[in-house]
């Protein structure tokens, strides 16, 4: 191409393009103070909202006291005691029961009083007994605990 440049593709053509100064390799840390994500507040508070769950008078009860994650629930009280209190704290496969079953009767399945004591203190485990307490009432859904 007479008198033209020639593109470049992969950084290997030779023309005067690769006259250009193509830089050190260092990048330059961005001049002024800029927001974590550069959007205005409005736009991220609107991003924000929309990560939020959005509960209604139907919500159920767990999904908003446990905001959203019920796996908490369906999780077996081995996988509680390893996240909770550690490996050591753990229960025979007989014992070995989801959480939902676990809050109903603790005693029936942890015979150690001073673990027994150390799992009901447990944030993580207050809520769990909330939510069973609250089906205990009929209450499975914000509605029914508004009545």
């Amino acid at each position: 191409m007479p008198g033209g440049s020639m593109r470049v593709q992969g950084g290997n053509a030779e023309s005067q393009a690769s006259a250009v100064p193509q830089g050190d390799g260092q990048r330059r840390a961005r001049q002024g103070f800029e927001s974590e994500t550069d959007e205005p507040d409005e736009t991220r508070r609107r991003v924000e909202e929309a990560r939020r769950p959005q509960w209604t008078l139907l919500s159920r009860v767990e999904d908003v006291m446990l905001e959203g994650s019920t796996s908490r629930t369906n999780m077996k009280l081995n996988d509680f005691l390893r996240n909770h209190v550690g490996g050591r704290a753990a229960v025979d496969e007989d014992h070995n029961v989801t959480m939902e079953m676990f809050v109903q009767d603790p005693e029936m399945f942890i015979q150690n009083e001073r673990l027994l004591r150390i799992i009901t203190a447990l944030l993580s485990y207050k809520e769990l007994e909330a939510i069973y307490k609250l089906h205990c009432e009929g209450v499975f859904s914000l509605w029914q605990w508004n009545i």
